[in-house]
């Protein structure tokens, strides 16, 4: 076996380099020129889902401020055109309270509309919420339900 002169680990086929976080700058301002032309194409193409994508955007901080606020209304706005990713991030931020009022009535619906769209998160939520009635009527059943559809595409 050779061992590298260096004590520094080579990225070989495969492997991805680390990359060096986004500064906080506006994306419009051309941070990320990929991401920025993807996004603008996503929200020609697929209105919806780039409200979803530029949501995410402002709920990590990624190449624009980090404002919850702002992440929720964009949410609000994919979830209403019937995007699951968003209607299951919504219902994170209701959940928790995040961006928004905390209501996990809201939360529970708005993670049923996921679910049923086959979100394996929103599933593996929806079936966490059921046991205990939490924003849902207690149900074992339907809790039960939900693990399955969860566990079926991985999310366990």
């Amino acid at each position: 076996m050779r061992l590298l002169a260096s004590s520094a680990v080579r990225p070989t086929r495969g492997m991805r380099r680390p990359r060096a976080p986004l500064p906080s700058a506006t994306i419009s301002a051309g941070v990320c020129p990929r991401t920025t032309t993807r996004l603008r194409a996503s929200t020609v193409t697929r209105p919806s889902r780039g409200t979803c994508l530029s949501g995410m955007f402002h709920a990590h901080g990624m190449g624009v401020p980090q404002d919850v606020g702002e992440a929720a209304r964009l949410y609000r706005l994919a979830a209403d055109q019937g995007v699951s990713r968003a209607q299951g991030n919504l219902a994170v931020f209701h959940e928790q309270g995040k961006g928004v009022p905390q209501d996990v009535g809201e939360a529970g619906l708005l993670y049923r509309l996921a679910a049923d769209q086959g979100n394996a998160y929103a599933q593996g939520n929806l079936a966490l919420m059921y046991p205990f009635g939490r924003g849902v009527p207690r149900d074992e059943v339907e809790a039960t339900r939900y693990y399955r559809l969860a566990a079926e595409q991985g999310n366990v």
